[in-house]
């Protein structure tokens, strides 16, 4: 079934984010992880395995960038580093550990992929490759802006319209 399948994939995400030991990249066009996933990410990032993470500076739908706040503010909040690519619309959707893994395909880092899409990624243990993904990855932070805490802070108005975007961004 479909529910077993994302099941298996946000299992092998949660997995892989928890085995590494250096440093985590993840690049994604969408930014939207459910808890369980958010969770792993941040005890990553606070257990000092450098974590980065690449969005688009302006996502295909206005909706995701509220949607995605509160994400993303957690993950500022536990130092992971946030960058948002200028170079145009940003599809990649790879996640890069310690220069060993590499996975990659069609799922993006959304409640979407890991509970309704059919999703498939391959889970590549290869150091050249993973190296070469991680080095497009220095490219393409060479074409994004740090985001800071700050820059995601946002007004109680604004906080509401993020609650909002996130109960409907799963329709999506």
């Amino acid at each position: 079934s479909g529910h077993g399948t994302s099941s298996a994939l946000l299992y092998i995400f949660m997995e892989a984010l928890g085995a590494a030991r250096h440093f985590i990249r993840i690049s994604t066009p969408y930014f939207l992880p459910p808890s369980s996933l958010l969770d792993s990410i941040c005890m990553a990032a606070q257990s000092g395995v450098e974590v980065e993470l690449i969005v688009p500076t302006k996502p295909d739908v206005r909706l995701i960038n509220w949607a995605s706040m509160p994400a993303l503010r957690r993950c500022a909040e536990c130092g992971v580093k946030i960058y948002r690519y200028e170079g145009g619309f940003l599809h990649s959707k790879v996640v890069i550990i310690d220069k060993s893994v590499t996975i990659i395909g069609s799922a993006n880092i959304d409640y979407r992929s890991f509970c309704y899409n059919l999703e498939a990624v391959a889970i590549i243990y290869n150091k050249p490759l993973a190296t070469h993904y991680a080095s497009q990855f220095d490219n393409d932070v060479s074409h994004s802006c740090r985001v800071d805490i700050q820059q995601l802070q946002s007004p109680m108005f604004t906080r509401i319209k993020e609650g909002v975007a996130q109960l409907v961004a799963p329709l999506l």
